[in-house]
This record gives structure tokens, C-alpha cells and sequence, in this order.
């Protein structure tokens, strides 16, 4: 799950107690490319005899394509010590304010400042996106994606590149991360005519602490993705 550390609506402890109110067992909150959501998280989970799994969601690419990460049981400490975090949050914050500086060229004023404030730790494109909702340039956050921001239209910028490799490797506790994720917005749900982009990936992923790919298949929507897990050691 998400919260205001990255871009989700609700604040970490927020977002545990609804979890516990809706019934759920526990739950991992999975921030992008932050840990700064986890203490609060896992306070809120410790007041409420309720498991919090402290995670995050690693933003990565593979042959031109968007390939998220999911890490569980991380070491926070450890992950920020690295460096690694503060590297892809100074990208991030960059990474808006030149994607507001291409929509100014294109006539669309909106204040990076004020973007970068409201997103917290790890500013990306949807905040953009409600920015240009809020100041009436798109009808929505999917217009936002499909028109000005997907990757290919005119207010694109690339992210920080990051391979899934790497991005596996960026470990901390008692487990490696342990899923990939394609496609992270629905605006750039991945085309099923260049998932041939992504051959490759899998085999050098589990030597590198990878458990489980999640993809998008031809015959699926975007936000409902198949599994392909990897088999267990001495396993078939």
C-alpha cells in the first residue's frame, strides 16, 4: 500500500488503521522509492496490535520499459545509510521540475515548488498530473498520462536508470525484495506488442533475490496482472 510519503491519499497511520478497520490481517506499506512513511507506519501498527510490514516500491527500467520492484522486511536504516534513496529522491524532485519547465513551453504554468512540497519525500508524475487537474489543463489523471506525461508525449522526462538489478540489490533485513511490477500508471500500461522488451529479465532476476514477476498478459486490463512466480531451489 501507498500513503503521502509517496503518492497515496491517506498519511501511514492513516492507512494502517483503515486497514485494520476494513479486516485485514496485516498489511506492507510499499512507498516508492522512500522508507520515510515506515516509522509512523509501524508505530501506528504497534498501537494497534496490528502487523506492518515495512516495504517499498523501487522504481526501476528494463529495455525502455518501467519495471517496479517490491522489497518486504526491509531495513530502513540500512537502505537510507546507503545513499541510494537520497539519489533517487534529488532525481525525482529534478525529474519535476523540468517536467513542469517542458509543460510551461507548452503553455501550462504550474508551480514545481508547490509540487514538490505537497508529494513529501517522493515527488513523481501523478502529483504533476493533479497539479494540471486542480488548475484545469486536463479533465483527469488518466488525460494527464495519455495526452502531456506517458512516456513519449511532449512532457516526458525518463526516470533515473535504475536497473532491476540494482534495484534488487538495494536490500536491507531479513529478505532481498522480493516481486517485480510492470507499469506502474495506467497511462503507461505496457503495449503487448513490446513485451518482448522484457525477455530476459526473469532468469537473471532470481540469482539476484527475485521471487515473483507480476505482468500484464494480452488478454488483461491494466491493474489486474497475472503472476509468474519463480520456482523454489530444487524445484522444477
Amino acid at each position: 500500500m501507498h500513503s503521502t510519503a509517496s503518492d497515496g491519499v491517506l498519511p501511514p497511520a492513516r492507512v494502517v488503521e483503515l486497514a485494520k478497520e476494513r479486516g485485514l490481517l496485516g498489511m506492507a506499506l510499499t512507498d516508492h522509492d522512500t522508507v520515510d512513511g515506515l516509522e509512523e507506519a509501524t508505530a501506528a501498527g504497534r498501537r494497534l496490535d496490528f502487523t506492518v510490514i515495512p516495504g517499498i516500491e523501487l522504481s526501476a527500467e528494463y529495455n525502455d520499459q518501467d519495471v517496479h520492484i517490491l522489497g518486504y522486511w526491509i531495513d530502513a536504516e540500512q537502505m537510507r545509510a546507503a545513499g541510494r534513496l537520497q539519489q533517487l529522491s534529488d532525481f525525482r524532485t529534478g525529474r519535476i521540475y523540468e517536467i513542469v519547465r517542458r509543460l510551461s513551453l507548452l503553455g501550462m504554468e504550474l508551480d514545481a515548488e508547490a509540487i514538490v512540497r505537497s508529494a513529501g519525500s517522493s515527488p513523481g508524475r501523478p502529483h504533476v498530473a493533479a497539479a494540471m487537474v486542480e488548475a484545469g489543463y486536463v479533465s483527469d489523471l488518466r488525460a494527464a498520462f495519455a495526452k502531456w506525461l506517458g512516456r513519449g508525449k511532449p512532457a516526458y522526462v525518463p526516470r533515473s536508470k535504475l536497473s532491476p538489478f540494482e534495484a534488487v540489490e538495494m536490500r536491507g533485513g531479513r529478505h532481498r525484495p522480493s516481486g517485480l511490477r510492470r507499469a506502474g500508471q495506467p497511462a503507461d500500461a505496457p503495449d503487448p506488442r513490446r513485451r518482448h522488451r522484457h525477455r530476459g529479465l526473469s532468469p537473471g532476476s532470481q540469482p539476484a533475490g527475485g521471487k515473483e514477476i507480476r505482468g500484464l498478459r494480452p488478454q488483461e486490463r491494466p491493474g489486474r496482472p497475472g503472476r509468474l512466480r519463480f520456482p523454489r531451489p530444487g524445484r522444477a
